[in-house]
């Protein structure tokens, strides 16, 4: 038993260790990350699922799928769920906002590091109060993004970063 103990302590204090590029945390960082309608909301003389704005208004948590949960990788997939509160509810313009810390991280020992939980997700969706699916954001959508974040994230570009995020992460409704 005691070498096992001895055992996790010194895989412990190597995965401690692991050295990361990081990002320099930056005013230009927006303090929220914008997730806006698709644009086939406007396109469509008949929505059979909600509107944008009862999205919004409906929406009372984001679900994810990823292989990390604060930047350490598991075998195993994990589901994660996440409220969404009002002040992250932009009803005029129908935007759901994420925290800038959910894609650079400023948890202590990790500052400035790129948050693989959201970057490497999938199936992320949003719920409303009874826990039914209202929204999602298409995985190919993601998967598109992800490379050209993580070059900007290199590049230090926190200005292409916040761009990239409000151009392409867009929900949709479930119709």
């Amino acid at each position: 038993m005691k070498k096992i103990l001895i055992m996790l302590m010194i895989v412990t204090s190597f995965v401690a260790c692991k050295k990361e590029k990081l990002m320099e945390t930056s005013p230009e960082l927006n303090e929220f990350v914008n997730i806006h309608p698709d644009e086939s909301f406007y396109l469509k003389s008949a929505i059979k699922g909600l509107t944008p704005a009862e999205i919004v208004e409906q929406s009372a948590g984001m679900a994810y799928t990823s292989h990390y949960r604060d930047n350490q990788y598991f075998e195993e997939a994990i589901s994660s769920t996440r409220g969404t509160f009002d002040y992250q509810k932009d009803y005029e313009n129908s935007i759901i906002r994420m925290g800038s810390q959910d894609i650079i991280m400023q948890m202590e020992g990790y500052e400035g590091a790129l948050k693989e939980d959201f970057i490497s997700a999938w199936d992320v969706y949003f719920t409303n109060e009874a826990g039914d699916t209202i929204a999602y954001i298409p995985n190919e959508q993601l998967r598109e993004i992800e490379p050209l974040i993580r070059e900007a994230y290199d590049n230090n570009d926190i200005e292409e970063i916040n761009k990239l995020f409000e151009e392409a992460y867009t929900y949709k409704a479930i119709e």
